[in-house]
This record gives structure tokens, C-alpha cells and sequence, in this order.
């Protein structure tokens, strides 16, 4: 609850920040691209969640790999590769070319689609 109110007291600060023109500009950016923001982030959840599921499937049974047991350990695991990496030895140890494929595929997917996907809404 209070995470709630300190999100609506920031967005309270920024309709007091639209009296300087740089923050003004940003505002109305992001007020044109809410709507493609919201559904690019609800695209973002469902790749991150199917490459969730992909790594769990892929290492549920590995001892070598303890991010990627769970379910839920295997979303936050990819949602923190994304900001501030995870160690990722234990992926590559394995002798199968499975692994290496998937993370370079949600890396490539992540990085190089999604993030100019994102760039794209923020500039039109």
C-alpha cells in the first residue's frame, strides 16, 4: 500500500515539474505513449514469462543451476539479466547447445528487438 501511495506522490511531482519546459516536453511525450507503452510493457511480461517457462522446463533437474528451479526464480532471474546481469557460468558448463541457444535467443530478442521496439515508440 504505501509503494502504491509513493508511485502517486511521484506522479503528483510531475504535474508540478510541467512548469520547466524540458520536463514539459517529456510529459507530453510520455502522455502520447502511454497507451503503446503499456501494451509494449504487457509484450515484454509475455516473452520473459515464456522464456521463464523455456529455462525452467530446461533446468528444473540441473543442481549446477539453482536460478532457473522455480518458476518464479526463473522470471526474476530474466528480469534481472536484463538490468543487472546474473551469473550465467552454470549455463554454459552444460555439453548440450540447448542452453547457449535460448539465452542468446532471449538476449538477442530482449536487446536488439524489444529495445528498438521501445526507442520506436518513444520517438514517434
Amino acid at each position: 500500500m504505501l509503494a502504491f501511495l509513493g508511485l502517486f506522490a511521484w506522479l503528483k511531482a510531475l504535474k508540478y515539474l510541467t512548469l520547466l519546459d524540458t520536463f514539459r516536453l517529456l510529459i507530453k511525450t510520455l502522455e502520447k505513449a502511454v497507451y503503446a507503452i503499456c501494451v509494449f510493457a504487457l509484450l515484454l511480461a509475455v516473452i520473459i514469462f515464456g522464456f521463464a517457462v523455456a529455462f525452467y522446463v530446461g533446468f528444473f533437474n540441473s543442481e549446477g543451476v539453482r536460478e532457473f528451479r522455480t518458476l518464479e526464480s526463473s522470471v526474476f532471474t530474466l528480469f534481472f539479466m536484463i538490468a543487472r546481469g546474473v551469473s550465467i557460468t552454470d549455463l554454459f558448463s552444460s555439453t548440450h547447445w540447448l542452453p547457449e541457444a535460448v539465452f542468446y535467443a532471449y538476449i538477442i530478442i530482449i536487446y536488439f528487438i524489444l529495445l528498438a521496439m521501445f526507442m520506436a515508440i518513444i520517438l514517434d
